[in-house]
């Protein structure tokens, strides 16, 4: 694997980190409880996984890991922050933590699948050479 594409994979996460997690931690832990997973998260998280696999030819696995962990980290730090003000709050974390690992991979894999297959048909050459799926 190319270290240029890891430090994208690291780009990636770090972006869908800070931008998905300026929305989740966001109110107070009652907001957090009470609402859902804003669309924007998931338009985010998808997009980067599409553009990884896509432009940047990340591979399916390396884009979907970078960033579907990004979501588990993301509800981590709401726990921690709201374990801070409330130590009784999320006593269920690690429920938490799971959960949002597979709707990260709902999230990341198809989106990682999607943007290697636009790659398999944009990048063919007109020889019939290119990469294979």
């Amino acid at each position: 694997m190319n270290p240029n594409r890891l430090a994208w994979a690291a780009v990636a996460f770090t972006v869908c980190f800070f931008a998905g997690g300026r929305s989740i931690w966001r109110g107070s832990y009652v907001e957090y409880l009470n609402a859902s997973l804003p669309w924007g998260v998931i338009a985010l998280f998808a997009g980067v996984g599409i553009f990884l696999a896509w432009i940047i030819g990340t591979g399916i696995l390396i884009s979907a890991i970078a960033v579907l962990l990004a979501f588990p980290a993301i509800v981590m730090v709401r726990v921690i922050l709201d374990g801070l003000q409330d130590p009784t709050s999320h006593n269920l974390w690690p429920f938490e933590v799971v959960l949002a690992t597979i709707l990260g991979a709902l999230i990341a894999f198809p989106a990682a699948c999607v943007g290697r297959l636009l790659r398999f048909i944009t990048h063919r050459h007109a020889d019939g050479s290119g990469p294979s799926l």
